[in-house]
């Protein structure tokens, strides 16, 4: 009898050790990926973005990774988020800062950007959530 009560000790032992090492959620981080339009000029010059932010309060800082741009690339942001509005700006790049607001409601983001060292400035959208309980942070 005292050796099944050791062996249930063991097995609950063991089921906590795997949970406290499974991955969870981090309720402080935004994934996202959409699209970026210009609408200055009458080119039409458009591309995909996708970002990684960390969320602390109502402050925001991360990466947005630009494609088909011939300008930005891959830049580091700072924002907020407050009652569904969201502001971002990237920090002073090569050829300047640009800047993005616009609102997130239900994991959807839209709004408006501006690139003024090019006179440029456009709309943005997409999804931005938190990252699923699988822990994957590669948005599709």
């Amino acid at each position: 009898m005292r050796m099944l009560a050791f062996t249930a000790s063991t097995l609950v032992l063991s089921v906590l050790s795997v949970n406290l090492s499974a991955p969870s959620v981090r309720a402080d981080q935004l994934v996202g990926s959409g699209k970026w339009e210009s609408v200055t000029g009458g080119q039409a010059i458009a591309g995909t973005w996708k970002a990684t932010l960390n969320r602390d309060g109502e402050a925001l800082t991360g990466v947005i990774d630009l494609s088909g741009s011939n300008v930005l690339g891959s830049e580091t942001l700072v924002g907020s988020l407050s009652n569904g509005a969201i502001v971002l700006g990237s920090t002073e790049g090569r050829e300047g800062a640009v800047s993005f607001s616009g609102t997130l409601s239900d994991g959807q983001v839209a709004g408006e950007w501006q690139f003024p060292a090019v006179t440029d400035e456009g709309v943005w959208y997409g999804t931005l959530t938190s990252p699923p309980p699988n822990g994957d942070l590669n948005p599709q």
